[in-house]
């Protein structure tokens, strides 16, 4: 190893120190960082308080992945100059990616009074402000960025993503579509991007767009999120190899130990989620987390969301021991509070969708950790232990396709609960704005998950069933512009779309009775939507796919025993669409068959359900106290 000549205090003048921290430097971009690591510490052993080999120093820790060192020497380097742009920068690069994001954004503020004009300083004060949640400070942290510096591709994406959460999907591919303009491959952007776009039905170069992020995939790069993937591609592999490049991307540092499972009168279950508000996981699990057997079970909420304190919030705060707003709280914090809390399972109900956090799990919140209902794909994860499945969701040949151990529930893995009362509001086509007369196909997924090719079967089912329409969820101007666009392309007269306005819960379900057949997506089914739909009479229609995602529709007509309605073509959803609908007998014979069905089938059995699923946490707590890893569950 190269040592530079040590400084002493006769020797130490300004001058032998410039030469010094000149070759330390000149090491340090060459790459040599053990040799510039050493000459950095030999001028800090003379002068201790020297701000530039500090600064230095601190950034080539970083560089070498030693966070924590990187913090105390950058820390002491802005101690020593609390105006220096870049240094309180580069602290709160290290700070954000240690997971300390109020910290990291105390530094950028700092940097920005310091530098107002730094587009760079704005971008990373946007990405901390990003991580905290706060969009709409984000959102001026980003364009300030961008006016500074107006083709700043990473600063656009930022504009993107902010856009993408708060739901403006026509902004956020605007900004998505200026930033691939300028021909900068920015992580996970392609997959960003393609989602934008589906959110408002503009499928320009879909297929091209998809192959790309594909071929990118199975090459190991960062080309999409997951949860964007698995709206367009229906491969399992290809779905664990994206969980799997977005995980090592935001999760490098190491996964602790669990701690120990310790014998308790009751089993401490934890359940996590930004969504314990009117969310369609909300819904689907309300009833669960009252009915859980208290005797044997504790069970408290860990929120991180934001939401309106009305009465469903109040609703499912009292369905818990302990109900934790652990918002403010940074990823390692939380973890660290469910381990006081002696939490024995965490579950986790929200994976990888929008602003799920899975770098509490990263941090072992607990010695079990679980991922159930939320996200329907594997997490990719090392620190998830086990996912919650059925036998139809996940067949047993597809197991290698997931990284955690799956829990095989009966009947259906989905829980159901909330089954609402129709308002009492008289509905009728007319009042919703269908025709009075002809057949009403009904397509209430979200946006994002129909795809051209979904759609292009749709309008030719349309084609063969006279005076039928499709009716579809409202998403805005822009989009019911797009959609009706692509289907005059296809032959169709664009009123035959109907479009249906957001309404309350209980209005949903009252008008929901207006259709007459559900079509369902695919390769990302109907998931709380379709239980809605069912519940409320109307036959669903599904095209089983090979994903989780795209095979919940099975699952929950498996429940019902309704296997006639699942098909496994494009060709024959389309056969048995049309027959339906050209066959009034038969129309009705399968409305019948699903009012028995509702009476007698287990799939809004929720008590039932609780009773499964706490089969199956006891399982894995108690192969965790012998030290026995994770391994697959059949509950019967």
């Amino acid at each position: 190893m190269i040592r530079y000549r040590a400084l002493s205090p006769s020797t130490g003048d300004i001058e032998d120190v410039n030469q010094a921290i000149g070759e330390a430097f000149a090491q340090h971009r060459a790459g040599r960082l053990a040799e510039a690591r050493a000459g950095y510490h030999d001028i800090l052993s003379i002068h201790p308080q020297h701000f530039e080999a500090l600064h230095l120093l601190g950034a080539l820790e970083a560089q070498s992945g030693r966070l924590a060192e990187a913090a105390v020497t950058l820390g002491r380097a802005v101690a020593l100059d609390p105006t220096h742009a870049e240094a309180l920068s580069n602290l709160g690069s290290v700070l954000r990616r240690m997971g300390r994001f109020r910290e990291a954004l105390a530094s950028y503020d700092q940097a920005v009074a310091a530098a107002p004009d730094n587009a760079d300083i704005h971008f990373n004060r946007g990405n901390a402000l990003w991580d905290l949640r706060r969009l709409n400070d984000a959102l001026k942290a980003y364009r300030r960025a961008v006016e500074l510096r107006q083709n700043f591709a990473e600063a656009l994406q930022g504009l993107g993503k902010v856009y993408l959460l708060l739901r403006q999907y026509e902004n956020a591919a605007e900004c998505f579509n200026a930033a691939a303009a300028l021909g900068v491959e920015l992580d996970f952007m392609r997959g960003e991007r393609l989602r934008a776009k589906m959110s408002i039905f503009d499928w320009t170069d879909f297929s091209a767009e998809l192959a790309e992020i594909t071929a990118r995939v199975e090459q190991g790069e960062k080309a999409s999120s997951p949860l964007a993937f698995i709206a367009a591609c229906d491969t399992p592999t290809l779905q664990r190899r994206v969980a799997e490049i977005w995980n090592d991307s935001f999760h490098d540092v190491p996964t602790p130990a669990a701690p120990l499972a310790r014998q308790k009168k009751k089993l401490r279950l934890g359940y996590f989620s930004t969504d314990f508000r009117r969310h369609p996981v909300a819904y689907l699990t309300a009833d669960l987390f009252a009915a859980h057997d208290r005797s044997r079970f504790e069970v408290l909420a860990f929120s991180f969301g934001q939401s309106p304190y009305d009465a469903f919030r109040q609703r499912l705060e009292k369905s818990f021991d302990a109900f934790i707003n652990v918002f403010e709280n940074q990823d390692r914090d939380v973890a660290e509070l469910a381990r006081k809390a002696e939490i024995d399972i965490a579950i986790d109900l929200g994976g990888y969708t929008a602003n799920a956090r899975s770098g509490i799990f990263a941090w072992r919140a607990a010695p079990v950790q679980v991922s159930y209902l939320g996200y329907p794909g594997t997490m990719g994860a090392p620190f998830i232990d086990y996912l919650i499945a059925d036998q139809t969701v996940i067949p047993p040949a597809m197991v290698q396709a997931y990284s955690e151990k799956i829990v095989y529930m009966p009947d259906s893995f989905q829980v159901n609960s909330d089954t609402s009362s129709k308002s009492d509001d008289a509905v009728t086509r007319k009042t919703v704005g269908l025709p009075e007369t002809g057949f009403v196909y009904c397509a209430f997924n979200n946006a994002a998950k129909i795809t051209p090719d979904m759609f292009s079967a749709w309008m030719r089912i349309l084609g063969k069933v006279p005076g039928s329409v499709l009716w579809l969820s409202e998403v805005g101007p822009s989009a019911t512009a797009n959609l009706r666009r692509e289907a005059i392309a296809r032959d169709v007269a664009p009123e035959r779309l109907v479009f249906a306005p957001r309404v309350a819960r209980e209005d949903y379900f009252t008008r929901l009775g207006c259709a007459d057949l559900f079509l369902d997506t695919s390769p990302y089914n109907a998931h709380t939507t379709a239980t809605d739909v069912l519940w409320a009479g109307v036959p669903l229609l599904t095209y089983a796919s090979q994903s989780y995602a795209g095979r919940v529709g099975a699952s929950v007509l498996t429940a019902l025993d309704m296997p006639e309605l699942i098909t496994t073509s494009l060709s024959n959803y389309e056969e048995m669409a049309v027959g339906v609908a050209l066959n009034p007998q038969r129309a009705a014979a399968l409305r019948q068959k699903l009012a028995h069905a509702l009476e007698t089938s287990r799939l809004f059995d929720t008590a039932r359900f609780a009773g499964n699923i706490e089969k199956a946490y006891e399982q894995m707590i108690a192969r965790a106290r012998t030290g026995a890893p994770p391994e697959h569950i059949t509950i019967v």
